[in-house]
């Protein structure tokens, strides 16, 4: 393999699911209506011959204050969802700690700002069912809920 940049995209959950059952994952470009099924890099690298291709400089280093802050509200996340005082709300979560409990998401990042925290450090999750699931969290580069 080349050492070149390669554009690295993350697995679906549908495409999760499917590796984890044993089943192929199947990719169609509707482009070229071209059929692709994932295989695993070392499954490549034995096939090809190549050995396994890297993706340490296409794939994005997440902080470890972002990884922390996001164990933190996973394992915070059953009090959380089962609390009628935070059920529904914005939570902010810098490093292993809950910094903010709000309404709404600009009340969090009014929080946010106020402490200034540095942008690698911290998340913004909505506490609703599911979201101890969902890849997304809010705030750093995330999707929004629009509601």
């Amino acid at each position: 393999m080349s050492s070149e940049a390669r554009p690295v995209t993350e697995l679906t959950p549908e495409q999760r699911q499917a590796i984890a059952s044993g089943s192929p994952a199947v990719v169609v470009d509707r482009v070229s209506d071209e059929t692709f099924v994932l295989v695993r890099a070392e499954v490549y690298g034995r096939l090809s011959g190549t050995g396994v291709p890297s993706t340490e400089s296409t794939t994005p280093k997440i902080p470890d204050g972002i990884r922390r802050a996001r164990a933190a509200f996973l394992q915070d996340f059953p009090h959380l969802i089962a609390d009628r005082r935070t059920q529904g709300r914005y939570v902010c979560y810098r490093m292993d700690e809950r910094v903010a409990v709000q309404r709404d998401y600009r009340s969090v990042m009014r929080e946010v700002i106020r402490l200034h925290l540095p942008e690698d450090e911290y998340l913004v999750f909505k506490v609703v069912p599911g979201a101890d699931t969902d890849e997304r969290a809010i705030g750093n580069e995330a999707e929004i809920d629009p509601g």
